[in-house]
C-alpha cells in the first residue's frame, strides 16, 4: 500500500477490530455479530443520558499504528487519530473521526450519525463536512455501529 488516505486508514483499523465478529459460529450458537449487537444494545441502554437540551461530548486523541506494505512488507506507520463523540438526550450519537500523518496538517473529519433510538436506529455516514449524508448499507452496518457506539 504505497499511499494510504485517512479513509483507508480508518477502514483498515475498523476492519481489523471487527474481523473476529464476522467469523461464522458453530450451529446452534449466536454469531459473533449478533453477540456484538446485543452487547452494544445493552451498553447504549445503560449509558448515561444527558439532560434534555444538552449534549454529552467525549473526545479521544491518540496514535493509530497501521501495518501494511509500505516501503517494506509489514512496515508500521504511526498516524494521529482524533475521535469526537456527541450524544443527545433523544439517543442520537455522532462520531467525527480524523486521522493524519504526524507532522502533517489535520484533515477534515469523516462523520457517522446514529439516529434514535439506540441500536435499531438509522446510521448515516459522510466522508467530509461538505459531502452529503448517506445511509450505511447493510453490509457495513455492524462495523459502523461498533464505531459510533464505542
Amino acid at each position: 500500500m504505497p499511499f494510504a488516505t485517512p479513509w483507508t486508514l480508518r477502514r483498515a483499523a475498523a476492519l481489523a477490530l471487527c474481523a473476529t465478529f464476522l467469523a461464522p459460529s458453530p450451529p446452534g450458537r449466536p454469531t459473533p455479530a449478533a453477540m456484538l449487537s446485543a452487547q452494544l444494545k445493552a451498553a447504549v441502554a445503560g449509558a448515561p443520558a444527558p439532560a434534555p437540551g444538552k449534549c454529552l461530548e467525549i473526545q479521544y486523541e491518540g496514535v493509530l499504528e497501521l501495518e501494511g506494505h509500505f516501503r517494506k512488507p509489514g512496515e508500521k506507520q504511526p498516524y494521529r487519530s482524533r475521535q469526537r463523540f456527541l450524544a443527545n438526550a433523544n439517543g442520537a450519537v455522532r462520531l467525527d473521526w480524523t486521522t493524519w500523518i504526524q507532522g502533517d496538517s489535520m484533515g477534515a473529519p469523516e462523520s457517522w450519525l446514529l439516529l434514535p433510538a439506540g441500536v435499531g436506529g438509522t446510521i448515516l455516514h459522510r466522508s467530509a463536512p461538505g459531502s452529503p449524508w448517506r445511509e450505511v448499507g447493510v453490509d457495513q452496518r455492524e462495523q459502523a455501529l461498533a464505531q459510533v457506539t464505542a
